[in-house]
């Protein structure tokens, strides 16, 4: 194949983008399902409304999607999630506001009414959707039902979590939709229709996408492996060491010194697992007076151009070293690497690793008092479902405050502030009284939760990997083993079984050994005294199990077995609920 013939990338909008388009765009049977949750909803939201308000900004690139031509349409190789996430977003336009624009400005040419909209939707303005999705038979008429033959997108439901969780895409669809009716809802509610129509507008015309069209499926998937290569992450730290270079000029010397300090930061970052663009993210959050912009490599244009180059390599050193203090929790005090430990497990890894990075940096007067209430703060936020998007202003703020050292009370009250406006404390609890088998913030909190209980110091860092499991007391399917669980109904306890109260603690090989079987067994598992002798549970969390069970054995055992095992889950329950409600310092 001619090389100039292989692939014809372009720059289009939205607009052109499906109505230029020489075909409809199919999602071929290889691709994963629609995945996209909220926290992918709301940093496009975020990403549209940041670019619309900025004067100065006249469009934004939305990345870029490679297709391959065929007779069929255009087969999509990479952007499936954003086309089809666009998709259901015109959907719901077209949908909801068939008056929008309606009455149309004549001076005003590129504007955008319910035809412009219908023709980004259907093939050629006919029935044919733009999109057709062939990841399995059935997922496009599922497509069809739930978004382009719905006639009234507020009908639809909040989709609960454990459904968002399920394979079927059904619910991520119905979830899509409802986000984005809510939100245009909102901002209508909140500017009016005119500004709906500008806002519409300035999706339709200035959100760009780079189309690469491909005429190769090979080649086309060779070029998305080349564009998501992993590699691409440390090109951005390339591009900041440029930056700098140049900034010396023709200083040898200098540049040897930052040579020298900068491969010292990369061998740093190596040994603890961090790549060095996210610690060059960390430090930007700790250096920039504003919330960062999308690219890192833009954050440190201005950073390097507004700065002594001398000055700032010792002060890039300077923040090598407070992130050591990190991983070097296990030489401080028990209080104190409890938190560090702790905050290591944020789902939010740069806030919360600049933030102890620019205490350490900062030599902040008051570390533990600091970390209790970023712990709080984090986790709280974690456990009651907040997003990035909902927490990067907060959580900047109190960044850009411990860099200064501001005092602690005013930190505090920077975090109380979002913490009883969002009414997290509730939202916690609702969370923690119901099922927490398969939340990501289970293992991390119960990990938490065993650093907080210890007495004395324990230089442990447990990963949160697939090294440690969380395993059911009462397996999910002990009515495989009816034998082994004598006179517990499983339809009147299955409603307990993914409570807080049923879950433990225990490593990946263990929780093989257990699998259904009975209690007794279970309790000589967790002490090691069985077959395997694999030791006693490291968990002092699920040592309370063992004791417990070791106690209670020898009392009275009559009665009905399935409220015994319904009380024994239940007083667990409170049991790491109240040890959860002094670390996070929190009442019901």
């Amino acid at each position: 194949m001619d090389e100039k013939k292989s692939f014809n990338p372009s720059n289009e909008s939205i607009r052109r983008f499906f109505m230029g388009s020489e075909g409809i765009f199919v999602i071929p049977r290889y691709q994963r399902q629609y995945s996209w949750g909220n926290e992918e909803l709301d940093d496009l939201w975020n990403d549209f409304l940041d670019a619309y308000r900025n004067p100065k900004q006249n469009d934004y690139f939305l990345g870029s999607v490679v297709v391959v031509a065929s007779n069929e349409g255009l087969s999509v190789v990479d952007g499936q999630q954003r086309i089809t996430t666009l998709m259901i977003m015109l959907n719901v336009l077209y949908k909801t506001y068939p008056e929008i624009n309606s009455r149309r400005d004549e001076r005003d040419h590129d504007y955008v009414n319910s035809t412009v909209l219908r023709n980004l939707i259907y093939y050629n303005g006919e029935d044919e959707s733009m999109l057709q999705l062939q990841t399995r038979p059935e997922y496009d008429s599922v497509f069809r039902r739930e978004i382009v033959n719905c006639e009234d997108y507020s009908k639809i439901e909040s989709v609960p979590k454990t459904l968002l969780k399920r394979e079927d895409p059904s619910h991520k669809f119905r979830n899509t939709a409802k986000f984005f009716y809510d939100n245009f809802k909102n901002f209508v509610d909140e500017y009016g229709m005119d500004e709906l129509a500008k806002f519409v507008k300035y999706i339709i015309y200035n959100i760009y996408i780079i189309k690469i069209v491909c005429y190769d499926e090979p080649f086309a998937i060779k070029l998305f492996l080349i564009l998501n290569d992993r590699g691409k992450d440390l090109a951005s730290a390339d591009i900041i060491k440029t930056y700098i270079l140049d900034k010396y000029g023709d200083n040898e010397n200098g540049k040897n010194i930052f040579e020298q300090n900068w491969r010292r930061i990369e061998e740093t970052c190596s040994e603890n697992d961090i790549k060095m663009d996210e610690f060059l993210a960390y430090y930007s959050y700790y250096k920039l007076s504003s919330l960062p912009r999308k690219q890192i490599t833009d954050d440190f244009y201005e950073i390097v151009k507004e700065n002594d180059v001398a000055a700032l390599v010792q002060e890039l050193s300077n923040f090598e070293n407070g992130m050591k203090e990190i991983f070097q929790a296990d030489k401080k005090s028990r209080e104190e690497m409890s938190l560090v430990y702790s905050l290591r497990y944020v789902p939010w890894s740069v806030h919360a690793m600049a933030a102890m990075t620019t205490a350490y940096t900062a030599k902040y007067p008051d570390i533990v008092g600091l970390f209790t209430a970023l712990r709080r703060f984090y986790y709280l936020c974690w456990i009651a479902g907040k997003t990035l998007n909902s927490i990067k202003q907060t959580s900047f703020n109190m960044i850009k405050m411990i860099s200064k050292n501001a005092p602690l009370s005013e930190i505090r009250e920077e975090a109380e502030d979002f913490i009883k406006n969002k009414m997290l404390i509730r939202d916690a609890y609702e969370a923690l009284d119901g099922e927490v088998y398969g939340e990501s913030f289970l293992k991390p909190l119960l990990f938490s939760l065993e650093y907080e209980l210890r007495s004395s110091l324990n230089t442990t860092f447990y990963l949160n990997n697939n090294s440690v499991h969380i395993d059911h007391i009462l397996p999910k399917q002990f009515n495989k083993r009816p034998e082994a669980w004598p006179g517990i109904d499983y339809e009147e306890i299955k409603g307990h079984l993914n409570t807080i109260g049923n879950m433990a603690l225990c490593s990946a090989v263990k929780n093989l050994e257990a699998l259904n079987y009975g209690m007794d067994r279970k309790i000589d598992i967790y002490r090691g005294n069985d077959k395997y002798k694999s030791g006693y549970i490291p968990f002092d969390t699920t040592i309370t199990v063992v004791e417990d069970y070791l106690i209670s054995n020898k009392e009275d055992e009559s009665g009905d077995a399935t409220q015994r095992a319904m009380d024994k889950i239940v007083s667990r329950g409170q049991y790491l609920i109240r040890g959860i409600e002094n670390m996070l310092k929190i009442a019901r």
